[in-house]
């Protein structure tokens, strides 16, 4: 777009940078389902929190409303046990949503997938599952009529034209700090929230006053 010099991929059926390589989206990333929780062991408090489909938002991760477990379920897989900055993406309904995880101790329900980068930074693959491009045909992939399905094997299949190295370390070097910083924001806002949410009451019925 820039005026560089472009080749055509016919697997692609478009033409991508001299230089960028055809592969699929499994040579970059791993995606994993997460796990089945039984409902009959949810409580409304405890010491981990449930992230479902429903918590995944476009671009941020509603985490007010979960539920919650005490104890870990022995067959629970370590990539559903969640750390920060970790990207999260909807498999099931409005299928391809993508964010990141802000907080400590959550814990990957159903239906939702975790992507790990097999060697890129994740602020790089964040931007690349909300491309256009890849949005559009992730979207295209979902099967079922009622309700769509997209199947974590068959995003790995995705065909998608890759970047250079040298350009992708030079994306996530201006990107990360980015990154980073969004990660901080909705952490903030997230404490604002509860903040918000515990004074409101108070408040309301007296017990504290603005001067």
């Amino acid at each position: 777009s820039s005026g560089g010099e472009m080749v055509y991929v016919e697997e692609l059926k478009r033409e991508i940078p001299a230089g960028w390589t055809n592969g699929i989206l499994g040579d970059l990333i791993l995606i994993n389902s997460g796990f089945p929780f039984e409902s009959s062991s949810n409580l409304s408090s405890g010491e981990y929190k449930i992230v479902t489909i429903k918590n995944v938002q476009p671009k941020y991760l509603d985490t007010v409303k979960l539920n919650y477990v005490n104890q870990l379920p022995n067959s629970l897989p370590d990539y559903c046990k969640l750390s920060i900055g970790d990207l999260l993406i909807s498999l099931t309904g409005d299928v391809g949503r993508v964010c990141f995880v802000n907080e400590q101790k959550l814990l990957l329900n159903q239906r939702v997938g975790v992507i790990r980068p097999k060697y890129l930074t994740n602020s790089f693959i964040y931007y690349l599952l909300q491309s256009q491009f890849v949005h559009r045909k992730l979207l295209n992939m979902a099967t079922g009529s009622n309700q769509k399905n997209l199947s974590p094997i068959d995003m790995a299949k995705l065909k998608l034209p890759i970047p250079n190295r040298n350009l992708i370390d030079l994306f996530s070097k201006k990107v990360n700090p980015i990154f980073q910083n969004l990660i901080k924001n909705q952490q903030e806002n997230q404490q604002l929230t509860q903040l918000r949410d515990w004074l409101l009451p108070m408040l309301m019925n007296g017990q504290v006053s603005i001067k």
